[in-house]
C-alpha cells in the first residue's frame, strides 16, 4: 500500500512539473492587429512583429490596427499568437498606404465593428465603419435585449403551462373533463453576434 501512495506521490509530482513546462513564455511587443477581407467576409490575423509590408486583398476595407500586446509561439500549431486579455494598449500614430508611384496616404482613426449575421461560428461577417459602426452596434444590443426579454418571458409562459398542466392531470384523475393547455412557443432564435464598436482602426 505504501509503495503504490509513493508511485501516485510520484505520479502526481511529475504532472506537475510538466504542466509549468507547458505554460508558453510571452513577451511584450508592438503588432499589427489585422482583420482582413477574404472574400466569404473577415478573419482576424496577427503581425507578431513591426512588419515592414502587409499585404491584403484590394478593393473592399480591412482593419490594421496598431496595439501593444503580449506574444507567445504555439508549437502545436506553429503560430504566434496574442494574449489580448492580459495586454491590449492601442498605440497612438499615423499609418500611411504607400504605392509605387503614388505618395503616400495617410489613414485616419475610425471606430469599426464587425458582425455576424449568421452566428459567430459562421465565416459570414460584415464590417462597418465610423458612424455606421456605431448604429449597427446600438441595433445588435436592442436585438439583443430583445431576445433576452422574450426568453424570460417564454420562460415564465413554461412555468405556468406546467402548472396548467399538473392541475389538469389532477382534475382528470378525478374523473373531470379538462382540456389540456397549449404549449407556448419559444421566441425565434438570435443569431447575431458583433464584436464592440469602439476599437480603433
Amino acid at each position: 500500500m505504501k509503495a503504490g501512495l509513493a508511485v501516485l506521490i510520484v505520479l502526481c509530482l511529475l504532472s506537475t512539473g510538466t504542466a509549468i513546462a507547458q505554460v508558453p513564455l510571452k513577451e511584450r511587443q508592438f503588432v499589427y492587429g489585422i482583420n482582413a477581407f477574404t472574400w466569404k467576409g473577415y478573419a482576424g490575423a496577427l503581425s507578431p512583429r513591426a512588419a515592414r509590408t502587409v499585404y491584403l486583398l484590394a478593393g473592399r476595407p480591412s482593419i490594421i490596427s496598431p496595439r501593444e500586446t503580449l506574444v507567445y509561439y504555439w508549437p502545436t500549431t506553429g503560430d504566434y499568437r496574442a494574449d489580448w486579455s492580459s495586454l491590449d494598449a492601442s498605440v497612438p500614430g499615423t499609418l500611411e498606404v504607400s504605392a509605387t508611384g503614388r505618395r503616400p496616404e495617410r489613414l485616419t482613426r475610425a471606430l469599426y465593428v464587425i458582425q455576424y449575421p449568421e452566428g459567430s461560428a459562421s465565416s459570414k461577417s460584415v464590417l462597418y465603419v465610423g458612424a455606421e459602426a456605431r448604429a449597427q452596434h446600438e441595433r445588435f444590443l436592442r436585438g439583443r435585449e430583445r431576445f433576452r426579454n422574450a426568453l424570460w418571458r417564454y420562460d415564465e409562459a413554461q412555468r405556468a403551462y406546467r402548472d396548467a398542466l399538473d392541475r389538469a392531470v389532477l382534475a382528470r384523475q378525478r374523473g373531470e373533463k379538462v382540456v389540456l393547455p397549449r404549449a407556448p412557443r419559444g421566441p425565434a432564435p438570435f443569431l447575431l453576434a458583433s464584436t464592440e464598436a469602439m476599437t480603433v482602426l
